[in-house]
């Protein structure tokens, strides 16, 4: 904080520095403060998309919802393609499963930004989504693979994709979507733990194996791997990233809920994080799912550990 506040006393409007102490702000919880940063912003530089992105988020999350659609709507006037902008605005109209009106705001916006692939696959990606909130898989499937063709390097529609054939029980196409999303990052972290998950509930242990490690190749200190391929978490070691898988395989089990290797391992993920009520319910879940999968002798041996240790307390 203090290095921003220096910048801005010697060049007092210095966009970069303005939407530095904007998002400090936020994170300390000074919303009226950010507002005002941000607003100054747009004095300084009318034409810069971020800082109305910025602000709409800011609106959005103090829940003035119509400032924060004029906002963002004005991101887009400034900036055809500020795809963020467009993005929060479906998700707004998402909220509301208003999906004719988030269609339509996808359609305009593609006729305007021209030829820009990324944007443009970015697009088909969101309307991909569009159709998936739809319950609509088929539809999405198609703009998905419409997005990779658009962009190959753009990551999010493969792992859309990877997805949807996971609730089809379709595991060797979403093999290949997380193996195509190796080819282009070796190093994105969710692809190994991914098919390290897929190969374990498949029966392939050794496989399954071979990726969380491969995880750990990429990030010597990565918690969750470590824990699932059996070696021990360091006291210290990364607790946002023990967090974040919690939040992963929660969202994986949002798409695949009868799939115990990841109750299994959310649950074992939130054991190693002390939070154990919801660790127990997780290991039962998985275990009333099925009681014949890789780790479900750790499961039962965890939640006797908890049961034990509930008692003596």
């Amino acid at each position: 904080r203090e290095q921003v506040d220096a910048v801005l006393k010697m060049a007092p409007r210095n966009v970069k520095g303005l939407m530095l102490k904007g998002s400090l702000e936020v994170l300390e919880g000074k919303r009226r403060a950010a507002e005002s940063t941000y607003r100054q912003v747009i004095t300084v530089k009318p034409d810069y998309a971020p800082a109305y992105v910025r602000l709409g988020l800011l609106y959005q999350l103090s829940k003035r919802n119509t400032e924060a659609r004029k906002t963002l709507e004005k991101a887009l006037e400034v900036n055809p393609r500020q795809v963020d902008a467009l993005a929060l605005l479906v998700g707004n109209h998402l909220r509301k499963k208003d999906f004719a009106g988030a269609l339509n705001l996808c359609s305009r916006q593609q006729s305007k930004i021209g030829n820009f692939p990324r944007g443009l696959a970015a697009i088909e990606s969101l309307m991909g989504k569009i159709y998936l909130a739809k319950g609509e898989k088929r539809r999405a499937e198609v703009h998905f693979k419409k997005a990779v063709e658009t962009d190959p390097n753009l990551l999010g529609p493969y792992v859309s994709l990877a997805r949807i054939y996971l609730t089809g029980n379709r595991k060797q196409e979403a093999v290949q979507e997380y193996e195509n999303i190796l080819e282009k990052n070796p190093k994105f972290l969710p692809a190994y733990m991914a098919l390290g998950a897929i190969y374990d509930q498949m029966g392939m242990g050794k496989k399954a194996e071979a990726f969380y490690r491969k995880a750990l190749d990429v990030k010597k200190d990565f918690a969750p791997a470590a824990q699932i391929a059996k070696e021990q978490m360091p006291k210290n070691a990364a607790i946002m990233d023990t967090l974040g898988w919690i939040y992963y395989f929660q969202d994986s089990i949002a798409l695949d809920p009868e799939n115990p290797v990841i109750r299994y391992h959310l649950g074992m993920a939130l054991y190693k994080n002390r939070q154990v009520k919801q660790a127990k319910q997780a290991l039962e879940k998985a275990l009333s799912i099925s009681g014949n999968f890789k780790g479900a002798k750790e499961a039962r041996e965890t939640l006797e550990n908890i049961k034990k240790n509930a008692s003596v307390s």
